[in-house]
């Protein structure tokens, strides 16, 4: 039984927000993470600084400046390759038939699981699928069948997933 269909036609304006979805956001985890190595290694190099191992507390404290500089300027680096790439965009059809026991894209010979989605997400106009090998952009109100928040409720359910929103 089909629950979803989404069709349409693929555009750099897609492309360009499903690239910007995944891959320009760092995750709020990670750079927490990032911010606390980094303070790590500050600390520990001012105090070698302090106590004489010059050569450690410089070496330290540079990687930690460094940290925090790649994970500030993370955003803003990749969205500038976003761009450059998104010039050699060509547009595709695609489909995704979404049903009860498995889904099925235009890119993919088989059917797949559910369990074959790693992430999904969502923004006002999209919903993005990272799929292993591969992506699905699903735009909002294409749906032939269901709505946007119905279609959420099922994937959620299916994959074990939560939908996160994105800019």
């Amino acid at each position: 039984m089909i629950r979803f269909k989404n069709e349409h036609k693929s555009d750099k304006e897609t492309y360009v927000a499903l690239t910007r979805a995944f891959f320009t956001s760092l995750s709020p985890v990670r750079a927490i993470l990032n911010y606390i190595l980094a303070a790590l290694l500050l600390v520990f190099g001012v105090y070698n600084l302090t106590t004489g191992e010059t050569a450690w507390g410089v070496v330290m404290t540079v990687c930690g400046l460094l940290l925090v500089a790649l994970t500030l300027l993370y955003p803003w680096l990749l969205g500038r390759s976003v761009e450059k790439y998104a010039a050699d965009y060509e547009p595709f059809d695609m489909w995704v038939e979404f049903r009860d026991d498995g889904f099925r894209c235009s890119y993919c010979e088989d059917d797949n699981a559910y369990s074959d989605i790693t992430a999904i997400k969502e923004n006002d106009r999209y919903f993005f699928l990272l799929i292993k090998g591969g992506h699905a952009v699903l735009r909002k109100g294409c749906f032939t069948i269901g709505d946007e928040s119905e279609f959420a409720a099922f994937l959620a359910e299916k994959s074990g997933l939560n939908v996160r929103r994105t800019k």
